[in-house]
């Protein structure tokens, strides 16, 4: 049924409309560049201060006007990544997202491929799963690839180096690039521990 006040609308009548279904949710809106999609889920990176950013799955609903209604993941007032984050998605290759990383010695045995550049972070683990392969980290800057200090998924070589590893652990870690992203290809306890 629709309402029409004054009698506006008569039968035979042709309008523009615009209809929106749903059963009238409340959700919070982003813009549609801020979401990521990475055929599996839905991704946005949220600011976390000081640089940092992290990897939020979402559950995505209508989009108009520019705008995407997010049904779950977000609580609202967060600030989102809107332009760059494939470029943050690519460099931190988020498909563990996210997401959205100790073993022992970590395979330390089986680096890179001939002649790869390695480069060396440190970090603590949020999140590890290594049946999966996924791991989260909040790692520090790492100048030699001009990244900020950021919570980030990490993809993995090879998920036998993430057994043993504990949310809270820290670390210092290997990366290569591998296609469009990096990969983490060893994991060791960090030298000098610290929290």
């Amino acid at each position: 049924m629709l309402d029409n006040p004054g009698l506006r609308l008569k039968p035979g009548m042709y309008a523009n409309v615009t209809v929106f279904g749903g059963k009238g949710e409340e959700a919070v809106l982003v813009p549609t560049e801020a979401v990521i999609q990475t055929g599996q889920r839905a991704l946005v990176l949220v600011a976390q201060g000081e640089g940092r950013y992290a990897p939020v799955a979402v559950k995505t609903g209508m989009e108009s006007e520019g705008k995407t209604a997010i049904l779950a993941g977000l609580s609202g007032g967060e600030q989102v990544v809107t332009s760059g984050q494939f470029l943050i998605e690519s460099e931190a290759n988020l498909r563990g997202a996210l997401a959205r990383l100790g073993a022992p010695q970590a395979n330390a045995a089986e680096p890179q491929a001939k002649g790869a550049e390695v480069y060396t972070g440190r970090g603590r683990i949020e999140q590890v799963d290594a049946k999966t392969g996924e791991l989260e980290m909040t790692h520090e800057p790492i100048p030699a690839l001009k990244w900020p200090a950021m919570t980030m998924g990490f993809a993995v070589r090879d998920a036998k180096i993430l057994q043993g590893l504990k949310p809270g652990q820290r670390v210092d870690f290997d990366l290569v690039r591998e296609g469009e992203g990096f990969v983490v290809v060893a994991i060791r306890p960090a030298k000098g521990g610290g929290k």
